[in-house]
């Protein structure tokens, strides 16, 4: 554990986020300190690195490409990070929530992209009307944008939602496996070397890095070198999801673009 670290944190609805690390306890280095992204630092939280409150990069959460719009602004390439619930009242909460959190691919510098909670009706899948959208004469910078974002290793599939809510389909019928079976299954000492290798693949993930780069590694967990770690792709790990039974209170911590 290292601070800057990108990671995948349980808040206490029950609902995994994405975070990064922002400070480690001297004095006890099983504590950390996790911003949660798109909150007010108020809200960071210290947890014990085996309190069963953190994961890799995108274990849980999925990350997919995406067209997103600000009032008076036009379409533009983004990432959308959908969060994913463990228990009954997360998916409630997801139900009755109608903003996902976006990160714009409107700059090179991690430190100066736009990032938001959105109104879920302002964000729709990369794949719809791209011809139209990409063909804009917005700038100079747009078809870019709009490359590398084509080029990112996040998800490309539709963006769908159940319900009204931002309860993603993958979710509508079950849970991701739970952290204790995904970490037994992958194993104590290639979970926390997957704490690095996906945290690393942020830059290949959100369009900073192109996925196509030799030098960017490989763009699937799955084909990690030995002396990284050999697990499942980040989509890999819902196959093996619990069945949930019934049919969550969202992002009111956050910060909101609309």
């Amino acid at each position: 554990m290292e601070i800057g670290l990108r990671l995948d944190v349980l808040d206490d609805e029950g609902l995994w986020n994405t975070g990064r690390i922002v400070d480690i306890d001297s004095s006890a280095d099983e504590m950390v300190e996790i911003a949660y992204d798109g909150w007010g630092s108020e809200f960071n939280e210290w947890i014990n690195v085996d309190a069963g409150r953190l994961a890799p990069l995108h274990m849980f959460t999925i990350v997919k490409k995406c067209w997103a719009k600000l009032n008076k602004w036009p379409w533009w390439p983004a990432f959308v990070v959908l969060r994913a619930p463990t228990k009954d009242s997360a998916v409630q909460s997801l139900d009755l929530e109608t903003k996902v959190y976006v990160e714009f691919n409107d700059a090179d510098d991690e430190k100066k992209r736009s990032r938001c909670w959105m109104q879920r009706k302002n964000v729709v899948s990369f794949q719809d009307g791209f011809d139209e959208r990409a063909s804009k004469n917005i700038g100079k910078q747009f078809p870019k944008f709009v490359e590398s974002t084509q080029r990112a290793a996040a998800s490309d599939t539709p963006l769908l939602f159940t319900g009204a809510g931002t309860l993603a389909i993958e979710f509508s019928s079950k849970f991701p496996l739970p952290l204790e079976k995904q970490r037994a299954r992958i194993g104590d000492e290639q979970w926390f070397q997957a704490y690095r290798v996906f945290s690393e693949r942020y830059p290949v993930l959100y369009g900073f890095q192109d996925s196509l780069d030799p030098s960017a590694g490989s763009t699937r967990q799955d084909d990690a070198s030995d002396d990284e770690v050999d697990i499942l792709e980040h989509r890999e790990a819902f196959l093996g999801m619990a069945t949930r039974s019934g049919h969550s209170r969202g992002c009111g911590r956050g910060f909101s673009c609309d």
